[in-house]
């Protein structure tokens, strides 16, 4: 909807600037995108929401934040408002190789993210990013990150969400799912 209010909430000064970079190149979204900087325990929510889009964002939370997290969104949807989510692969943790999940030429430069990740305990995994800068076969710089990811099993989740007063479908055989206010 042209008209829509949009509250995007990142508590990464990282993310935050690509987001708004993205809002920054339409001056017409300006007056009606607002991207704070607090997660969302700390944000002041509106009442009401028409739905809510969390790409990227449920792996951060354990089981007990989504429960209140469902249990949040469930109380400020109005009946048949969704929720879209996605689950990062692999479903049910297990060791998963290195592999490039990502690769851009940008001008003379390669720009290389290599991906790898081990079980930890239930569904917590870490996670091992690498970030490399080439020119051709030289490596320019090269980063890494470590992070702890929840990767819930969706049956579990969706009784979590079933909880909370909503429904879960997944969007064909793809990553996404559809959370509904029953």
């Amino acid at each position: 909807m042209p008209e829509a209010e949009v509250l995007a909430l990142e508590p990464s000064q990282a993310m935050r600037s690509l987001a708004l970079a993205r809002v920054a190149a339409h001056p017409h979204w300006h007056a009606r995108v607002t991207v704070r900087p607090e997660d969302f325990f700390s944000a002041t929510l509106p009442a009401r929401i028409g739905g809510a889009a969390m790409l990227g964002t449920l792996r951060h939370f354990d089981p007990g934040e989504r429960a209140a997290l469902l249990a949040e969104l469930a109380s400020r949807l109005p009946v048949g408002g969704s929720v879209l989510l996605d689950l990062q692969a692999p479903q049910h943790p297990q060791r998963v190789e290195p592999f490039e999940f990502t690769a851009a030429v940008v001008g003379q430069l390669t720009y290389r993210c290599i991906g790898e990740a081990w079980p930890v305990q239930g569904e917590l995994m870490r996670w091992r990013m690498s970030y490399l800068v080439l020119d051709g076969e030289r490596v320019l710089e090269e980063n890494t990150a470590e992070h702890l990811y929840q990767h819930p099993d969706p049956r579990d989740l969706a009784d979590e969400a079933r909880q909370a007063g909503l429904s879960m479908e997944r969007l064909g055989e793809s990553e996404f799912w559809m959370l509904e206010k029953l």
